[in-house]
């Protein structure tokens, strides 16, 4: 049966996102890429000012085409008058944060930190965990446990999997351990869908501090 994508003006192209659920519709009247959900096919946000034309990197003259890479997660729209394609980050419907902002320690000590990551879209989300980037130091591990965000205790068992249903939230203890001295320890989320990375700052010497 056919269904009506809302809220999209005059679509030239579709992209499709099969992991993620997302249509990208290059919208020429609204001067955007709407990004609508593939499975309610309403749309969530956009890509670009909504009804603003202009030449900047955060406007459009005339979407005409879209593309979506699924090796990188990026969004290649293509601007029939300006002649030129401008490239987007894959948008998700994670939101992570961590506490405190820093932490000192002596090397071969662990550092805890807490986190959460909030599931802000209408699906459910399964194998939800935390992970380091692809960059982090040799030598550098980290491990998770999922926490009552009531009273900050731990209730999973070290490094499982949790599934965040849709609209709530799963909150973290995370624990990092070097062996060597590092400016800075970075840790990223990573989910079944992409999530903002949110970098914590550990500075780690090889003195007592």
């Amino acid at each position: 049966m056919p269904r009506t994508i809302g809220q999209v003006g005059a679509v030239t192209q579709l992209g499709l996102d099969v992991t993620g659920r997302n249509i990208f519709a290059a919208d020429s009247t609204d001067f955007v890429v709407a990004v609508v959900n593939a499975d309610t096919f309403s749309a969530t946000s956009t890509l670009g000012l909504l009804g603003s034309f202009g030449i900047d990197n955060a406007r459009f003259m005339t979407p005409s085409g879209v593309a979506f890479d699924p090796a990188t997660g990026r969004i290649f729209v293509g601007d029939a008058l300006l002649n030129h394609v401008q490239i987007f980050g894959q948008p998700s419907w994670l939101l992570a944060a961590v506490s405190p902002n820093g932490r000192a320690l002596t090397a071969g000590q662990p550092a805890t930190i807490f986190a959460t990551i909030i599931n802000t879209s209408a699906t459910d989300f399964a194998n939800c965990q935390v992970a380091l980037p692809n960059d982090a130091p040799t030598g550098l591990s980290l491990s998770f446990q999922t926490t009552n965000p009531l009273n900050n205790l731990t209730v999973g068992q070290i490094n499982q999997p949790v599934v965040i249903p849709a609209g709530q939230g799963q909150s973290f203890v995370l624990t990092l351990n070097t062996q060597a001295p590092l400016d800075t320890i970075g840790d990223s989320f990573c989910s079944a869908a992409t999530a903002p990375a949110r970098h914590q700052s550990i500075p780690a010497s090889t003195q007592p501090i």
